[in-house]
């Protein structure tokens, strides 16, 4: 195994949600802005999603299940919304881990995905369609700050939805959906000890002493990312993944209410049953949307949904779910499973 490894900001949860979200915000800017610094190009399977809709393409339907709904807005405002999630994430804390602790997420992703041979990739905004699967995969990963971390990845089911998809799929030797070396992967820290917020390396100590006024948080982060829509990335990114501490947690959703553009979308129920309150930006088409458990202030899903077509680039109708995401169990764990790889140390 290379020294090589994949560091702790490039933690594999779900990253493809914030890459097609850029690229959309992208869309239409004159030149591309540098990146910020230790944000790298991501691999396919970071998390979970639940990719279900209606995709119709050069005349064939593919049909999905629509596995999350929503009700209609009821008038509240996303500042009342997360301000309230907010409140209930400093009452139902997640768990913080230590220096030495492992930050445990699990989810479950069904995922639009080409039919290539060797590493696929997902589903981007702006790209053809062509012969698809619809594959459902289980990962878990394990995060740690001074410690190696690990991913486990593993396909649970996988359907074609027409007969040329199949046959692809056959032509091409019946690749699998999670290349081998995919299935377990070990994770480096990013070094020093430090944690991500956002774009930002802290410590321990600078984590926990972080300023939580919304302003100014909102101003750090904008400092870090360059723009207001990087903001929401930042946000999302962390309450998705990184272990904060409540306190931050639920300056993040205060923090979100103030970012432009952000926006109440309703309410609805991920695949476990749990009601959630969803809100997002809508942008070039592409709607982001962030599912949140109003009792706990947990996020609980996040789905990319076409709005607009058109704008997008994007030969899919309207309403066509790209991404939908459910996690299951967020969770401080004071060890790897038995088994698990390790580094392998060079000459």
């Amino acid at each position: 195994m290379s020294d090589a490894l994949p560091s702790y900001q490039d933690l594999p949860i779900l990253r493809e949600l914030r890459d097609d979200l850029a690229a959309a915000f992208r869309a239409q800017e004159a030149a591309a802005r540098p990146r910020a610094s230790r944000r790298r190009t991501r691999r396919f399977l970071d998390g979970a999603a639940l990719a279900f809709g209606i995709v119709t393409a050069a005349g064939v339907a593919f049909v999905f299940l629509v596995g999350v709904g929503h009700r209609a807005p009821a008038g509240a405002s996303p500042q009342s919304v997360l301000n309230k999630a907010a409140s209930a994430a400093e009452r139902h804390p997640i768990p913080f881990p230590r220096d030495d602790q492992f930050s445990y997420l699990h989810a479950v992703a069904t995922i639009f995905l080409p039919i290539v041979r060797g590493a696929t990739t997902p589903f981007r905004i702006g790209q053809r369609p062509s012969p698809e699967a619809l594959v459902t995969i289980d990962a878990r990963t394990w995060g740690c700050a001074t410690r190696d971390g690990l991913q486990l990845q593993r396909v649970l089911s996988f359907s074609f939805p027409t007969p040329a998809a199949r046959q692809r799929w056959e032509r091409l030797g019946r690749p699998s959906f999670v290349p081998p070396d995919m299935r377990r992967t070990v994770l480096s820290p990013i070094g020093g000890g430090k944690y991500l917020l956002g774009n930002i390396e802290l410590t321990r100590r600078q984590l926990l002493s972080f300023p939580t006024q919304p302003r100014v948080l909102y101003a750090r982060l904008y400092a870090a990312g360059g723009s207001a829509k990087e903001v929401f990335t930042e946000i999302t990114d962390t309450l998705r993944g990184y272990p904060v501490p409540a306190r931050l947690q639920a300056a993040l959703y205060r923090t979100l209410a103030i970012v432009p553009g952000v926006r109440y979308l309703g309410t609805a129920v991920e695949r476990g049953g749990r009601a959630g309150t969803v809100v997002g930006v809508i942008q070039q088409g592409v709607a982001h949307e962030l599912v949140i458990d109003p009792r706990t202030g947990e996020m609980i899903g996040e789905r990319i949904v076409l709005v607009d077509a058109t704008a997008a680039a994007v030969g899919l109708p309207n309403g066509t779910v790209t991404s939908d995401t459910t996690y299951l169990q967020r969770a401080v764990a004071n060890s790897l499973p038995i088994g698990a790889p390790r580094r392998v140390k060079g000459p």
